[in-house]
């Protein structure tokens, strides 16, 4: 059983706002058991993270995803890889 921390991320930009749950870290990417849905993610959004008791963790004002990525070794999850050039507010630490 996997007991670690999860997460809600909200993506804002001019095509909508767009939100994906249930997502872990893993680093500094965000991991999902299925393929997140990005076709109408805009180029340039605002990102905002919240853990499970609705805390914000993470917010940018400027972030792009750069890639999803599949990796087998970790049970076939995918991995949600974005650059954020100037945080508002940094990820906390536990």
């Amino acid at each position: 059983m996997d007991n670690r921390e999860t997460y809600t991320i909200v993506i804002e930009g001019v095509n909508g706002t767009f939100t994906v749950g249930g997502l872990t870290m893993n680093g500094n990417n965000y991991v999902s058991v299925a393929k997140v849905n990005t076709e109408n993610w805009p180029s340039m959004f605002k990102l905002t993270a919240k853990d499970s008791a609705g805390r914000i963790t993470e917010e940018h004002a400027h972030a792009k995803l750069l890639q999803q990525v599949q990796y087998n070794w970790d049970g076939g999850k995918w991995y949600l890889s974005r650059r954020s050039p100037m945080p508002s507010r940094g990820r906390t630490m536990k």
